[in-house]
């Protein structure tokens, strides 16, 4: 293979790869997904594009992307705004990611500050409890 056609690259997360896409079907890059359903849809969608068709319909067809993400591709490639609707989808993903974390961050903050007063009451515990029993042994009661 030589370096031209065997280029590999990881599939970036959701918003990087909407921003990319487009650039990269261009070429004939080699793709490695976490799942095969990704890495066949990109496959038929740059087969496609080379045979003169639109973007969005193999992605239709694909069923693994949201039908938002294909409509905004559908409307970018009628309207000629393909890059700007690519950095909206993707802008929209970056702020789902934000929302996700903030809520599990929310979500584990409680739990974690329970989880270390048991810890270090278990301590406290661990470190007076001989020294209650020794006092009681050594005052006699």
């Amino acid at each position: 293979m030589n370096s031209e056609t065997a280029h590999v690259v990881e599939l970036p997360q959701a918003a990087v790869y909407e921003q990319e896409f487009v650039v990269r079907c261009r070429y004939p890059v080699y793709f490695t997904a976490d799942t095969f359903a990704i890495e066949n849809a990109v496959f038929a969608t740059r087969d496609s594009i080379s045979q003169g068709n639109t973007i969005s319909e193999p992605l239709k067809k694909s069923g693994v992307f949201p039908p938002m993400v294909t409509q905004m591709i559908s409307v970018g490639e009628q309207t000629g705004a393909l890059d700007e609707m690519l950095e909206k989808i993707a802008n929209f993903y970056d702020d789902e990611v934000d929302t996700a974390v903030d809520s599990l961050t929310a979500i584990i903050e409680p739990v974690m500050i329970v989880i270390m007063g048991v810890v270090v009451g278990g301590m406290l515990i661990a470190m007076y409890l001989p020294m209650f029993k020794l006092i009681s042994v050594v005052s006699g009661g």
